[in-house]
């Protein structure tokens, strides 16, 4: 009785697992015998991702992929007959494309497959957007630097006068104010720390990628909101995309611990004050030809989890950067950020190989869909595009019967004259009509600093340029002057000194367009000379109801309720 009950419990695990592999390799698309799955479907959604605005939307954008990848395997039976799997170039490709496989699928596993939401954080958040702050922050590179500036600001020092003088941050000529923001708007430990602090409140030295910030908070104010079932799905991508933030740069943080750089004291001591003593002028590799000997340049100067670096290898490294970006020797904390973002790519790479991913079956799998896809554009441009001409007649007859394509718009030389303000543009159009310059008014007054040295000469207007200026030069002679354009929040007040008239391109000038025209047209023929037959002997079958359970509807039903 005792082995019938093993018996039945191994035959229930085996069909439990059937159901789950049928499940996870679902049929959606057949090409004669052969099929394609879900699973291969789903690589190729990910290769490619994208937002649909509906169920139909994805359905009929997965439909479309399906009939591709379903034609691609019957361009693919014509590459295999023709080698094309051992072609020494595709091949070649696909080793150097292993390396982004590895890191597309250790970030999947480590970071996108984490960050699903459930329902209460998604009201949490919501819940913490009803309020935003302002603040001003301080930027520094060193922890040594931002704790001496944190002491002379708890000693009284004003803030916004000593991030004007301390900060990197470009809001510092702002006295480093960054204006209003909700929560989810900031870098993780940076928001945090911000939406802890009272009302005039400054921060403790924070870490972020950036460097080190103190933070002040100067206003904290109640937001209206939608209701919650209103927005709920929009949030949920932005939650989502938040998550995924936060466990790219805690995994990221974690690699740099785990790769432990160690540089050595010879390093920061010895052989960079010798480095600092040759001449500025001097290029890092000829500072190390002269400065260094043989024996100096083979020496340890910097261990970490995947090996060690010598003196010619750390000189190779800064050779890579510019001298603003040098680190600070004598901060370890900053010379192990700087490392780590050189080495990142090794240290993911080591990463992805301590976890096996190159044995999974989803690498093997997107391996496959890249050599196939490798062949299948091969197959294309090689066998069936090969002998693609256009001849001149043909160039001359397409010209001929479409020359309607080829009109050209009228184009306008303008002068313009742009103001923060309507008050300003009124009075330069006074100005003007008692018979000031516009060049030199232009030269005086315009925003627009690229065009005052040219008295706001903008040459001749295309009509896909500047669209408020091109149709109000349309209603004007020669000469005239405008009355003030408001244009992207500004006051633009133009005078126009000449008209192309709208006309033909000439035939030369089409000559390139009637080329990608006719050529692209040519491949499509061809491609369906080739693939048609094909698909009269190996018909292609979709399966709309397998399909369809691909994709989740209740995702729509959140932002059909959204729009409601």
């Amino acid at each position: 009785m005792r082995n019938l009950f093993l018996v039945f419990v191994l035959l229930l695990a085996v069909f439990c697992a059937f159901l789950s592999c049928a499940k996870r390799e679902m049929a959606l698309a057949t090409v004669g015998e052969e099929v394609i799955t879900a699973s291969e479907l789903e690589i190729k959604m990910k290769q490619q991702p994208t937002r649909f605005s509906s169920f139909a939307d994805e359905l009929e954008r997965k439909r479309r992929l399906l009939e591709g990848m379903a034609e691609q395997k019957l361009l693919l039976k014509g590459a295999y007959e023709r080698g094309f799997d051992a072609d020494e170039e595709i091949l070649s490709k696909l080793e150097e494309q292993k390396p982004n496989i590895l890191l597309q699928l250790l970030y999947e596993k480590e970071v996108t497959s984490k960050s699903q939401v459930n329902e209460a954080e998604l009201k949490d958040f919501y819940k913490k957007q009803g309020e935003e702050i302002k603040i001003r922050h301080i930027l520094v590179k060193s922890e040594t630097v931002v704790d001496s500036l944190h002491q002379r600001l708890m000693e009284g020092e004003d803030f916004a006068v000593l991030a004007e003088a301390r900060s990197l941050d470009p809001t510092s000529a702002m006295g480093g104010e960054l204006g209003y923001f909700r929560w989810g708007s900031m870098i993780p430990g940076f928001q945090e720390a911000a939406f802890k602090l009272k009302i005039g409140q400054i921060s403790k030295p924070i870490k972020t990628q950036y460097g080190w910030h103190l933070i002040k908070l100067d206003d904290r104010r109640p937001v209206e909101q939608e209701p919650y079932e209103q927005v709920k799905g929009s949030l949920k991508q932005k939650l989502e995309s938040l998550k995924q933030g936060e466990l790219s740069a805690s995994f990221l943080e974690r690699l740099k611990e785990n790769a432990n750089f160690t540089p050595q004291p010879v390093l920061q001591k010895d052989f960079w004050e010798k480095y600092q003593s040759a001449p500025e002028s001097l290029q890092v590799r000829e500072r190390s030809e002269r400065i260094f000997t043989d024996q100096e340049l083979e020496t340890p100067v910097l261990s970490y989890s995947l090996g060690e670096w010598t003196l010619k290898d750390f000189l190779g490294f800064l050779d890579r950067l510019a001298p603003m970006d040098y680190p600070d020797w004598d901060d370890t904390g900053i010379l192990q950020d700087v490392l780590e973002k050189y080495l990142r790519r090794d240290l993911l790479l080591a990463q992805a190989e301590g976890q096996r991913i190159e044995t999974s079956e989803e690498f093997q799998m997107r391996l496959r869909g890249l050599k196939e896809d490798l062949m299948a554009q091969r197959f294309r441009t090689e066998v069936l595009e090969k002998d693609i001409t256009v001849s001149e007649e043909e160039f001359k007859e397409y010209y001929q019967e479409n020359k309607g394509r080829f009109r050209m718009p009228a184009e306008y030389h303008l002068r313009e004259i742009s103001v923060e303000t309507e008050a300003e543009a009124k009075d330069l159009i006074q100005r003007l009509q008692w018979g000031e310059d516009f060049a030199r008014l232009a030269r005086e007054n315009t925003l627009r600093t690229h065009l005052k040295e040219k008295g706001g000469d903008m040459g001749y207007l295309k009509s896909y340029q500047y669209p408020g200026l091109y149709q109000a030069a349309s209603n004007m002679k020669v000469g005239d002057t405008s009355q003030p354009i408001l244009v992207g929040g500004n006051w633009s007040v133009i005078k126009l000194e000449g008209v192309k008239k709208e006309g033909t391109k000439p035939y030369e000038e089409a000559k390139a367009e009637i080329q990608r025209v006719l050529v692209s047209k040519k491949k499509r023929e061809a491609y369906d000379s080739y693939i048609n037959p094909l698909r009269e002997q190996f018909p292609i079958t979709i399966d709309q109801e397998a399909l369809e359970k691909t994709i989740d509807r209740k995702k729509y039903a959140e932002i059909s309720i959204e729009q409601g």
